[in-house]
């Protein structure tokens, strides 16, 4: 604080005081008299202060060059006033004729500051890393068992369809054939992810970190087409067929407004793959960050969190879980699944991922005119195919509108049963006979 913000405030501090002082008050009088000590000082002070500066800027400036316009004079800044200080410290006039020799050079009282020109470099820290962007988590391939192959393509069969079949038999009666039709052939491709870039000799040598990062992301973007062949390719093209576009799976309809029916869905899609695949247990459920989120966000009608609170498990009870399981499912919220679209499967036992080798990078300076150009091309690429035995292990449960149906049954149409309230409805699927009339029951469509 400067003295005359400080005297100023003494003064302030004296006159709140004065009341105090006057009646008697002995801890205001004891204030009151450290603060005109303190006063005193300070305007003591203040008088050398400004003697001492007068004084200076007469060494400073002993011709009295310029008028700082307080009534002292400022040192001059500009050649100009350097020379026009000169000029009245000589004496010269329209009268008295001479010539005065001016340099502009900076003062000792200067003060130096931050370089602006070509030094200006030295002051900066440059850090030469570099800092990744985001990072989606992978999450597809580490679901599914893996495998490798040194072919071009997997073939595995699964049993023919059984027409007739064992069935009592009266004596003398006449037995059921049974018939059981060919093993049915699935082939699986393994298609090629692949991509190039180009280096020059000089980023290379110059800038090995730069030439890393740009490997590191490429690797990662591998990582990423990879992930969505495997699971949402349209198999057209050199385009993996990937698991939710396979036929065979089994496939469910929940009502988004309704977190009740989601819950009992994958209750039952847990049912479906255990029934439909004896022998397995559905050990994933792959879902959307979004859809995870309003999941683990669900409270009853104590305000007390479904899936644990944010420090403890539900009612205080054990310890909290990144995730806690679903019906005993692992969860796996993943940014590669749409809100609204819901896997739950036998990962490991349904599929598996299959790969010819490792991924390669190739590196090379004789494409094209690189050699003529210094500058070197860089390849990586690899072969996958996506195997599913079972289809039958997964269960895609889809968000859907369901609407209120009329008529008779159609063949091949799935109807649901209705019960709950508002907000809270459940689907039960039902089983309707064709030409039986389907009134008060719901139909779903795929939003």
């Amino acid at each position: 604080m400067k003295i005359k913000e400080r005297l100023e405030e003494i003064k302030s501090n004296l006159q709140d005081l004065q009341a105090k002082v006057e009646a008697g008050d002995a801890e205001a009088i004891k204030s009151a008299g450290e603060l005109s000590d303190e006063y005193e000082r300070l305007e003591t002070q203040q008088k050398d202060a400004e003697k001492y500066t007068k004084l200076l800027k007469r060494i400073g400036n002993p011709a009295g060059l310029a008028d700082d316009g307080k009534g002292g004079d400022a040192e001059p800044k500009t050649l100009g006033e350097k020379a026009a200080a000169a000029v009245k410290a000589a004496g010269i006039s329209a009268e008295h004729h001479g010539s005065v020799t001016v340099q502009l050079v900076k003062a000792a009282t200067d003060p130096n500051t931050n370089p602006s020109g070509d030094y200006a470099g030295a002051i900066e820290e440059v850090r030469y890393e570099i800092l990744r962007g985001v990072r989606r988590p992978l999450t597809i391939a580490g679901l599914f068992a893996s495998e490798n192959t040194t072919a071009a393509s997997v073939t595995y069969f699964t049993e023919g369809a059984a027409e007739g079949g064992p069935a009592a038999v009266a004596e003398n009666g006449k037995y059921q054939q049974l018939h059981v039709g060919e093993p049915v052939k699935h082939t699986d491709a393994l298609k090629k992810i692949g991509t190039f870039w180009k280096d020059t000799d000089e980023l290379l040598s110059d800038t090995p970190r730069l030439a890393q990062n740009i490997n590191e992301r490429a690797d990662y973007l591998m990582d990423i087409t990879e992930e969505d062949q495997l699971f949402a390719g349209n198999g057209s093209g050199e385009n993996l067929l990937g698991l939710v576009n396979r036929s065979g799976l089994q496939v469910m309809y929940y009502d988004p407004t309704s977190t009740l029916d989601l819950l009992l869905k994958i209750k039952s899609a847990k049912k479906l793959v255990r029934m439909h695949t004896p022998g397995f247990r559905a050990d994933g459920l792959l879902i959307s960050e979004d859809d995870w989120d309003t999941l683990t966000s669900l409270r009853d009608k104590n305000n007390q969190f479904l899936a644990g609170g944010p420090f403890v498990g539900q009612y205080g009870n054990g310890q909290t879980a990144e995730e806690h399981p679903l019906w005993g499912l692992r969860p796996v919220p993943s940014q590669a699944t749409p809100s609204g679209l819901i896997t739950v499967g036998a990962w490991r036992l349904g599929g598996s991922v299959i790969r010819k080798g490792t991924r390669a990078v190739e590196v090379t300076n004789a494409n094209e005119d690189d050699f003529l150009y210094g500058r070197v091309t860089l390849r990586v690429t690899e072969r996958i195919a996506l195997a599913v035995r079972y289809a039958s292990a997964f269960v895609k449960l889809c968000a859907a509108t369901f609407s209120a149906a009329s008529g008779n049954a159609v063949a091949g149409t799935t109807y649901y049963a209705r019960t709950g309230e508002a907000g809270a409805y459940v689907y039960i699927p039902v089983t309707v006979t064709t030409g039986a009339s389907v009134s008060g029951y719901y139909t779903a469509t795929a939003i």
